[in-house]
Order: C-alpha cells, then structure tokens, then sequence
C-alpha cells in the first residue's frame, strides 16, 4: 500500500497554514483514539425519550451488529430497551421496525440491566421490574429480529421470583450449551442474598443446578450481593460482588461447579476475598482470560476517596503476584473519586477497564488499557487512557465489548440540558497515518521547521494533542493551550505528525 500525503502549504513570514487531506497507509495501530467512522463522530446517542435515557449493557452479535440494553424515562416510569446498532454505527431500524425491544413488563418501573446473545443469535436480557409495591428479576429472551421471542418459557420471560421481597437480576452469561446463568440479589428475612440462577435454553428453570436451579451467595450473615457472572471454559462458574461484615464491604469472588456446587478447590473455600482496604471494597466486573487467570474489577474506598482496580487471581484461586508486582494495577487517575465498572480482554490479551472519575467538579468516563504484565499501557491514546467527555456535565462508561476486529465499544450515558443521554462510543485502531478527512482545516503552527518549540493558534478551547513519528508511533502526549508552547528540542531532525483533539492533523519539521 502506497504513502500518499496530499499537502498545500502557505508559508507567510514562518506561519504556516496547511489544507490537507490524507489517504491510506500501510501503518496502523489500536492506539486508543475515537473511531469517526462509527456514524461520522465516533458515537451513537441513545436519545429514545426527552427525558432521562441509560445505556447499562453491551453486547456483539456474531455479525458485528451491535446490541445496548438499558432504561429511560417517559410519563413518570422507566422502561426497559434493547436496542441495536449497525457495526457503521448508525441505528438498525430491521430490529423490530424502529431499531428497538422494548421492555415493558409491568406499569410500574421496568430495567434492563444485562445482554447477552446465544449461538443460534437469540438475545437474552436480564434485569427486574416493579410489580405490587416489589421489584422482580426477569430473563427476556428476544429473537434475532427484534420480536419477542414466545417460546421462552411461553411469553418471552422467566421471573427471578425466588423471594416475597425484592429480587434483581444484575448480570447474564450463556454457557457453551446455551443455557444461561443469571447473577443477582434477593431480599429475605431483613437482607440481601446473592444468588446465581441457572435456565434452561426453553426458558425453564434447571433444576439440576444445585437441586432447585440456584446457588446462593450467603457468604454473611449481612448483606450480599452478586454483581457480575464469567463462564470458564470448563464450564466452571465465576461470580464477582461484595458482602458486608464487621462494618464494611468485602468485594469477592466465587467458583461454582457445572452442577451448581460451591467449587472448594478454588483458594480452599471457594471464594477469593477483595480485600485491599480496611475500608469498603468492591467487586463490580469478573473476566475470563485465555489461559484461564480471571481478572476482577472494581474500587476500593482509602484515605477519604474511592480508587479504582484491577486483580488478577490465579485458576486456583489465589492472588497472581506477577500481575504489576503485587496482583493489582490502581486505577487513581483522579485525586478525587475513581471507579472501574468494566472488563474485557482483548485477542492479543491486553486488558480494557471502563469507569469513570471525579475531577473539577464532574465525574469524566475512561476506558484504559493494561498490558497483560498488569502495567499500563502508554500506547492506548498515549498516555493508556481515552477519556468518555462528550459533555461539560457528568459523564459515565458502564460498560465494554470488543468486536471481532478489536475496535473497543463503550457504553453509558452523559448529563447535558437537564437531562442524561445513553450513547455507544467506538474506538478505533487508526493512527496518525491512516485518518481520512473531507474538510480542510486552516490552522497557524509556527515556526514550522523548528529547532526548539512550537506553537499552535487557532484553539478555541484546551485540546488533547499527539505527536507521532513518520512510522505512526506516539512519541509524546498532552494538553495544549492556544499559543502555548511545546519543547520539541530534545528531538531528532526529521517529519513529525501532531494529532490535535480526534481530527486536526499537521506536519512538523524538527531540523
């Protein structure tokens, strides 16, 4: 594949203004930036009512079509969504004629809080509705064109019903057999109890799972909670959350067996506690990796604030030690709150974190990226991190896919106007040498060749900027005022590409 840069420069007393469009090159990398590709800006809004919408669970169908689960609001409820997306981005109107299931079991409020999809291309989605003044966990199953899909269980749905209280449903996994594991929380006799159902693929209840179709996650006699369910490619079970003992919250991680059982081979009891602070620990998110170590996120609260991690346990259920020297790599981008909400692994086993944290005011969404040695790594948007800021209100990161191509899917949701937006966001794999552009930009860079610094004028607002060499690896990163000044003397002589924001791109002489 043929270099091709095509470049009009005007030089008038050492500014330069450049007009350019770029073709294809033979250099690329997954270096973290926003995919603009993916419906012309890199994000896909889920904008269903005008008042509140949520983006909590993503999923990829086998054909790279796109599927978001969620909630919003209208006339005084929230109502449960599925909805899919095109892998260009744009909304799949095939999908039950407006590119969207609703989820509407009850008059009262209706979540979608889990998708998941079965190898024959069925989706499954799991959450809880509101129903004569309680909350009950449900397994909806929809088929590949959008309608309900009745022969689950006879309507479409199998009630998580296990308490008189409230039930929920928090995570759904499929086994290789396709029958589905559901991860929640039940509320009896004055707490919570956490809970991994198992379904058949007809929607039934399997009753071969530890006798009655349920292993309990009854770890304290307060309150626990199951957040998170991985399958194992044993067929062994992981179930990631918390329990409350002695005054705080004890994040955890538990195998169960193929028949239900509690497996005491992992870590001796079955269970691997989270335990980092004498404060309150949390597990939100487990993952699976190839060689079958399993990866927890979550956040831990110390000295006044919450700090994100990631852990990696062993098979056996013990701490990895090789995974960033002690078995956590933190995730404290902040000097206020920091959270991890999300996992997935990548086909070359990098491992992706998505949350959000505090910072001037407002909460920012991230997504980052860590070597398999648990370090950060720098490469993914140059400094291991791409923040999630579409508005200059709050914005959150719930939850992330990997398609096939190893483009990263983000999802979550942004307050902007009054009111929060869900949306998807795509990162993509270009780099410096393979964005394309429609519009020219004038931009001032100056002076350009340089032998010490340069500057920029033409920045209407604080920019993210990326200095690339001419192989497109990044070499440098940071934030860029206009007019502000960048030390580039330590350089060697020779063609440089800046990356200002997600499209300004200009060439730089270092001589």
């Amino acid at each position: 594949m043929k270099n091709i840069i095509k470049i009009l420069t005007v030089n008038v007393n050492r500014w330069i203004y450049i007009l350019f469009t770029f073709s294809t090159f033979a250099h690329s990398q997954c270096d973290g930036s926003i995919d603009t590709t993916f419906d012309g800006d890199g994000r896909q809004d889920i904008n269903i009512s005008s008042g509140d919408n949520f983006s909590n669970s993503l999923a990829v169908q086998s054909d790279g079509k796109i599927l978001v689960g969620g909630y919003y609001f209208n006339n005084g409820r929230n109502i449960g969504y599925v909805a899919r997306i095109n892998s260009d981005g744009s909304i799949d109107t095939t999908f039950d004629g407006d590119g969207r299931q609703e989820i509407d079991i009850s008059s009262g409020d209706n979540f979608s809080n889990s998708v998941a999809v079965q190898s024959g291309g069925k989706i499954l989605v799991g959450g809880y509705y509101f129903n004569n003044g309680r909350n009950i966990g449900y397994v909806a199953r929809i088929n590949s064109d959008g309608s309900i899909d009745t022969t689950f269980d006879g309507d479409g749905r199998q009630d998580i019903d296990i308490s008189s209280g409230d039930n929920f449903s928090n995570s759904v996994a499929v086994q290789s057999d396709d029958k589905i594991l559901v991860g929640g929380y039940y509320f009896n006799n004055g707490r919570n109890i956490g809970y991994v159902a198992r379904i058949n693929s007809d929607g039934s209840i399997d009753t071969t799972f530890d006798g009655d179709g349920r292993q309990d996650i009854n770890i304290s006699s307060g309150d626990n909670f199951s957040n998170s369910v991985a399958v194992q490619s044993d067929g062994k079970i992981l179930i990631g959350g918390y329990y409350f003992n002695n005054g705080q919250n004890i994040g955890y991680v538990t195998r169960i067996n193929s028949d239900g059982s509690i497996d005491t081979t992992f870590d001796g009891d079955g269970r691997q506690d989270i335990n980092i602070s004498s404060g309150n620990n949390f597990s939100n998110s487990v993952a699976v990796q190839s060689d079958g170590k399993i990866l927890v996120g979550g956040y831990f609260f110390n000295n006044g604030r919450n700090i994100g991690y990631v852990t990696r346990i062993n098979s056996d259920g013990s701490i990895d030690t090789t995974f960033d020297g002690d078995g956590r790599q933190d995730i404290n981008i902040s000097s206020g709150d920091n959270f991890s909400n999300s996992l997935a692994v990548q086909s070359d086993g990098k491992i992706l974190v998505g949350g959000y944290f505090f910072n001037n005011g407002r909460n920012i969404g991230y997504v980052t990226r860590i070597n398999s040695d648990g370090s950060i790594d720098t490469t993914f948007d140059g400094d291991g991190r791409q923040d999630i800021n579409i508005s200059s209100g709050d914005n959150f990161s719930n939850s992330i896919a990997v398609q096939s191509d190893d483009k990263i899917l983000v999802g979550g949701y942004y307050f902007n106007y009054g009111r929060n937006i869900g949306y998807v966001t795509r990162l993509g794999c270009s780099s410096i040498l393979s964005l394309e552009y429609s519009t020219n930009l004038t931009i001032k860079l100056f002076p350009n060749p340089s032998k010490d610094y340069f500057q920029i004028l033409g920045l209407n607002e604080i920019e993210k900027y990326k200095i690339y060499n001419i192989n497109g690896s990044i070499i440098m990163t940071g934030y860029l005022f206009n007019n502000e000044k960048v030390n580039i003397k330590n350089y060697s002589n020779g063609i440089y590409f800046l990356k200002i924001g997600n499209k300004k791109i200009l060439k730089l002489i270092k001589e």
